[in-house]
């Protein structure tokens, strides 16, 4: 709290502009790719995925050091439910 404080108003919103900027250019970076691997996904899980962006997620999560990446390959290949 105190680091937002001492950004100020202005700062933190560049801040969070600049961030939100940086992630939406990697969007249109990684798509190509992103559409490459869900052609390779069993049809049910690529119809489900289709409109996430799971190759932008799982850098966003190794940005933060995120300990639990198994969690991108479950979205890339589903949870069988019985």
């Amino acid at each position: 709290m105190a680091y937002i404080a001492k950004l100020g108003p202005i700062n933190l919103r560049k801040g969070r502009h600049d961030t939100l900027d940086q992630w939406g250019k990697r969007l249109v970076e990684l798509s190509e790719q992103e559409d490459e691997q869900k052609k390779k996904l069993d049809p049910e899980v690529a119809r489900v995925i289709k409109p996430k962006a799971i190759l932008l997620f799982a850098e966003m999560l190794q940005s933060i050091n995120y300990d639990d990446m198994a969690v991108v390959e479950l979205l890339m290949t589903g949870v069988k439910v019985l």
